[in-house]
């Protein structure tokens, strides 16, 4: 199982890499949109049959939002946003008297939105700030991987008390602060990258904070997955099982690092 993680990461994350740091705009738009369709798929396996026409009605919308936030068109993404929940409310209550479960599918869709799309796009508009947008998500993935990373391999050597059983088995008390301490130490070397001596302590708070996120996203998808009994999203990664079993950790560190900088005063 490591060694098909470790040979997906090298095969996969370096021309990702290269991508957002050296590629167009319109080509990181596109690799968004992509991971979008992707992980709304994988979405939709976990959860089960819907309507054919709220999947595309949800796949539809979701991409609108997500195209509407890399463009950093505010205005837009909410018109998607509002046009995609009415429509997929629409068609929910048309549907509902052959078919009782429309409102558990109509729920099941404006889950899907607003814990991969929105997540996404927050992160797609981060990516493509007009000032340091890459570095601030080369900052954000670093974080993320050092995060998962040291929770897998603490937890796999210290790791004996389990954090949350009944949600995911496999993680340990162990495994959340080698989690978190990876997390404050990329924070630290991200902030002494500034020049400005104490940013590193800046960082390393960042850094901690986005890696406490990482872990409730994990929990998140985790409890999806147990509810509807299913182990990996998909194959699509392997040793890694689905491109939701690597999105979860973005589900709020991804906002979160997006409106702090949205928030923080310049």
């Amino acid at each position: 199982m490591l060694r098909q993680r470790v040979l997906t990461t090298l095969i996969g994350l370096p021309p990702l890499l290269a991508a957002f740091i050296w590629g167009p705009a319109w080509l990181v738009r596109i690799i968004f949109l992509g991971l979008g369709a992707v992980a709304w798929f994988e979405y939709l396996r976990l959860v089960g049959r819907l309507h054919l026409w709220l999947k595309l009605a949800g796949l539809a919308g979701g991409e609108a939002l997500l195209l509407a936030l890399s463009l950093h068109s505010q205005v837009w993404a909410l018109a998607a946003a509002v046009a995609c929940l009415g429509l997929v409310a629409g068609l929910a209550v048309l549907l509902y008297p052959s078919r009782r479960a429309a409102l558990e599918e109509l729920s099941l869709v404006w889950l899907g939105l607003g814990l991969f799309f929105l997540p996404l796009g927050l992160v797609a508009a981060l990516a493509l700030r007009p000032a340091g947008g890459r570095l601030w998500l080369l900052f954000l993935l670093g974080v993320v991987f050092a995060a998962d990373v040291g929770a897998y391999f603490t937890g796999r050597g210290w790791g004996r008390k389990r954090l949350f059983p009944e949600v995911s088995p496999g993680k340990t008390w162990a495994g959340l602060w080698g989690g978190l301490l990876s997390g404050l130490l990329i924070g630290v070397v991200g902030g002494s990258f500034d020049g400005d001596g104490a940013d590193w302590l800046l960082g390393g708070l960042i850094g901690l904070g986005l890696a406490a996120l990482t872990v409730i996203g994990d929990l998140i998808v985790s409890m999806i997955k147990r509810t509807f009994q299913v182990k990996d999203a998909s194959g699509l990664l392997p040793g890694h099982g689905g491109l939701l079993d690597r999105l979860d950790s973005f589900i709020l560190a991804g906002p979160g690092l997006y409106l702090l900088l949205e928030l923080w005063p310049d």
